[in-house]
């Protein structure tokens, strides 16, 4: 297999497992970034190579940002850990609808309020 058609398929790959996540069937991810049904299963199968421009509609359909379709979706890995606990917790909020996003971002706001005030 060359790299484009590796490339494909990880994406592909990378895309169901995220609609699948989500609890979406192919129909309606097609739905919601307004694609054809069976344009997302041959791009989920790596059989059609997907413009930039339909990354992104997919991606927000998914709500994530287009990086995270990529099977490497950081410039620069990390190396602390530090780093990796960062890139964790932001893939896992990413990945969120935008309501849970909005009650993560009241939790986290207490939380680091509440430790803050212990640590004093």
């Amino acid at each position: 297999m060359n790299p484009t058609s590796r490339l494909l398929v990880q994406i592909g790959r990378k895309i169901r497992d995220l609609r699948k996540a989500r609890g979406l069937t192919q129909e309606s991810l097609a739905e919601k970034a307004d694609l054809h049904v069976v344009y997302i299963g041959e791009i989920e199968r790596g059989e059609a190579n997907a413009s930039v421009g339909v990354l992104a509609r997919i991606a927000k359909a998914l709500g994530v940002r287009v990086v995270a379709l990529f099977p490497y979706n950081t410039p620069q890995k990390a190396t602390t850990q530090s780093e990796v606990l960062a890139e964790e917790i932001l893939d896992l909020i990413l990945s969120q609808s935008p309501r849970t996003k909005r009650i993560l971002l009241a939790a986290l706001r207490t939380l680091t309020t509440e430790l803050k005030r212990r640590n004093r």
